[in-house]
């Protein structure tokens, strides 16, 4: 069943088998600590020919509607569980590399430059059947 990204702007989420979860932040306005939530939606596509589940990261306006939708470059596992988990470990990663243009890496935008750490995460997900780039 692989999706194409073009064919899911301008649907319903509604329409969709989706994964959500909150993400908390905070921001600082005038010195005032602020709590920022943000509702992250993903929906998990599989490769029918290798059993491979990958996430699609979905841009939603507050009507439901999918604006736009980005697949990360490598973050894929045959655990479904192993896969969602890694989603919420990696989305501030996942949402930094949809806004680059530069086709960096996952772990890049997780660890920076320090090749040693990316290594490392990518090692210790894949022990958990999780493969990162």
């Amino acid at each position: 069943m692989t999706i194409k990204i073009k064919e899911l702007v301008g649907k319903s989420v509604k329409d969709l088998d989706t994964f959500t979860f909150e993400e908390i932040g905070f921001m600082y306005d005038d010195g005032k600590r602020i709590k920022q939530v943000h509702v992250c939606t993903y929906i998990i596509d599989v490769d029918e020919r290798t059993g491979e589940y990958t996430p699609i990261r979905l841009y939603v306006d507050d009507a439901g509607k999918i604006e736009g939708a980005f697949k990360p470059s490598v973050l894929l596992s045959k655990d479904i569980d192993a896969l969602k988990d890694a989603i919420v470990t990696f989305n501030t990663a996942i949402s930094r590399q949809a806004g680059d243009d530069r086709n960096y890496g996952l772990l890049f935008h997780q660890c920076g430059y320090d090749g040693k750490l990316q290594s490392e995460i990518a090692e210790s997900e894949r022990k958990k059947g999780v493969y990162i780039f």
